[in-house]
């Protein structure tokens, strides 16, 4: 029986992708699964059949390199896996040395284009976000050759990687057949991590907007803020223009409750701002939106066009020019019919098409490959 060892040391442990998609399809394999990353428990333990070997909380970019990095390699040193599927960039150099000295098939899951996240990344000083985004390309190059299997969450990144890598979108298991109800209050929502890059701002200063005519409306957030500064900001607003009946912070929840939130939703923002990494990079959140019957508001990015305005399951509108397209979202909610129409198609394409099935079948494909 082959081990499998699934790795990250940036990302939560309960991250959708990685364990809810990728390790629950695994399980699946004639194989044994061991999963190692970031977790608040101080041993080895098994949950759900998954070997888990817990990895140190930490808070910096320093500790993650150098302690939760050697922590990993004397992990695979002892454990001698037979397979290695990693996820995060700065493990590059790391599982290059692994391969060379045990031998490992190595598989690569590249969620992002990093070398255009990198030039935004507010802990690089701005004057090194190129050098940084450059070298980190070059060094990138020079390693991956190595390694087995690349995966791609997005189509986009092929120009990046050629023909080597696999396309593994990130869409989402079809949920139960969901009894949508229109009536009102009409719930608008925004998922994912708060930030400014990723419109928390824009979403806010939409919803004020709209409540001014629709006194009812409901705005649910969820997830975590990046900063405990940006928290007090949006509390601040939200206190300045009295939303505190319509506003409902929900913090960081697990996918399940997510879901939950989202059944009694329907409107949901993804509006980020047009850099770097975003333009050319699918938001989940526009996935779980339309499995739960939720009509998408995204940026007119050309790629979320051709999944929201051709498929008809939302609207999009352009980052810079919000204000003036709020009547669209106002639209929705004065035509019930409109607003019931977006939300099935998105669902039905959902059940039809972007669903974790498909790409299932693409993780068993290279497993049996490698």
């Amino acid at each position: 029986m082959k081990k499998i060892l699934v790795l990250t040391t940036v990302h939560k442990w309960n991250d959708n992708r990685i364990l809810f998609k990728e390790i629950e399809s695994l399980k699946k394999l004639d194989a044994e699964i061991h999963y190692s990353c970031q977790y608040d428990k101080d041993t080895d333990f098994i949950e759900n059949g998954v070997y888990f070997h817990p990895l140190p909380k930490v808070n910096s970019l320093f500790k993650r390199l150098f302690f939760l990095q050697s922590l990993s390699f004397i992990k695979i040193r002892t454990e001698k896996f037979d397979i290695i599927h990693f996820h995060d960039p700065e493990l590059i150099i790391l599982m290059w040395i692994v391969k060379f000295l045990f031998n490992p098939k190595v598989v690569f899951d590249i969620h992002e284009n990093v070398s255009e996240s990198l030039k935004t990344r507010k802990y690089i000083p701005k004057i090194l976000r190129n050098f940084v985004s450059s070298s980190y390309s070059l060094i990138e190059k020079m390693v991956i050759s190595n390694f087995d299997t690349l995966i791609i969450a997005e189509k986009s990144y092929r120009k990046i990687y050629g023909e080597k890598a696999i396309e593994i979108l990130n869409y989402p298991r079809i949920e139960k057949e969901l009894e949508k109800k229109y009536t009102n209050p009409i719930k608008l929502v925004y998922s994912g991590g708060i930030t400014e890059e990723r419109g928390i701002w824009v979403v806010l200063d939409i919803f004020k907007s709209l409540q001014t005519n629709y006194k009812a409306i409901k705005l649910n957030l969820i997830g975590e803020f990046e900063t405990k500064e940006l928290q007090e900001q949006v509390n601040n607003f939200i206190s300045k223009n009295r939303l505190e009946n319509n506003v409902e912070i929900f913090g960081r929840v697990p996918i399940s409750k997510v879901n939950e939130i989202l059944k009694e939703c329907h409107i949901g923002f993804s509006i980020l701002q047009p850099v770097g990494n975003y333009v050319e990079s699918l938001p989940t959140k526009i996935f779980d939106y339309m499995n739960n019957k939720v009509v998408v508001v995204c940026n007119d990015f050309p790629l979320y066009k051709s999944y929201v305005e051709k498929n008809k399951t939302g609207i999009t509108i352009n980052y810079y020019n919000y204000k003036n397209e709020i009547k669209k979202i106002s639209e929705i909610i004065e035509k019930n019919d409109l607003l019931v129409s977006y939300s099935i198609n998105g669902y039905q394409m959902i059940n039809q098409k972007w669903n974790w099935n498909e790409e299932e079948k693409k993780l068993f494909e290279i497993y049996n490959k490698v």
